[in-house]
C-alpha cells in the first residue's frame, strides 16, 4: 500500500531546503501558452502557461544572474523582452509572471511582467 505523501514535504520551504541540497534555484514562470521562453541561449522545452526551471549553483555563497527572454507573435511578427534574473542562489525560488496586453489599434505591443520572491534559503 502506498504509505502517502506527508504534506509538509509540498511546502515551499521544503521545496527550498530540498534545492539548497541540491545545489539548485528554481524560476517560475506564468505566462501565455503561446509564448516561447529563452534562459540564456537556451530555448525552455516546456509548454503551458506554468513552466518551471531549476538552475545548477555551482558556489552556495554567491549569487547569480542570468537573462530571460519571452517572444510572441502578433499579426506574423515576432516581438520580444529581455528581463535580467537577479538574486539567484541556491535554495532559492522566484516567480516571474508575463502578461501581453490587448492591443488596440495603433499601440505598441508591451509584455509587461512582475517578479516575486517566493522563498529564500535559510
Amino acid at each position: 500500500m502506498d504509505p502517502g505523501t506527508d504534506v509538509d514535504s509540498l511546502t515551499l520551504a521544503a521545496q527550498s531546503k530540498r534545492l539548497l541540497e541540491a545545489s539548485q534555484a528554481e524560476l517560475r514562470f506564468t505566462l501565455p501558452e503561446s509564448a516561447v521562453l529563452w534562459l540564456g541561449n537556451r530555448k525552455v522545452s516546456a509548454l503551458g502557461t506554468k513552466r518551471a526551471v531549476r538552475v545548477p549553483i555551482s558556489d552556495v555563497a554567491k549569487s547569480y544572474h542570468y537573462e530571460a527572454r519571452v517572444e510572441f507573435v502578433l499579426d506574423g511578427k515576432k516581438y520580444f523582452r529581455r528581463i535580467d534574473i537577479g538574486g539567484l542562489q541556491a535554495g532559492r525560488i522566484l516567480a516571474y509572471s508575463f502578461t501581453i496586453p490587448e492591443l488596440k489599434e495603433d499601440d505598441i505591443p508591451t509584455i509587461d511582467f512582475e517578479r516575486e520572491v517566493l522563498v529564500s534559503a535559510k
